[in-house]
């Protein structure tokens, strides 16, 4: 993702259970966390961030690697969720 995307927002980085993972933090006062429903951040989540921001919210923005979910249900002794054909 190109720097200026996400201009405005910095960037934290922390490592959990071997992975790398990336925040986005922008704004001041009340937080907000934003989740977005794929992998990696897209434009729509993006701006609806920068709204936020704008509104006087501090918001975060956790880049989520999904395939790491799969591997931490199955680690946590439950079945991991079933895949597509």
């Amino acid at each position: 993702m190109s720097d200026d995307v996400l201009s405005g927002f910095e960037r934290a980085s922390f490592q959990h259970d071997g992975m790398t993972h990336d925040v986005y933090r922008g704004g001041t006062g009340p937080a907000v966390i934003v989740m977005h429903e794929m992998p990696g951040l897209h434009q729509g989540v993006i701006h609806f961030a920068q709204r936020l921001v704008d509104a006087g919210y501090s918001v975060y923005l956790p880049s989520s690697p999904w395939k790491s979910t799969r591997r931490r249900a199955t680690r946590m002794g439950s079945s991991p969720a079933p895949t597509r054909s």
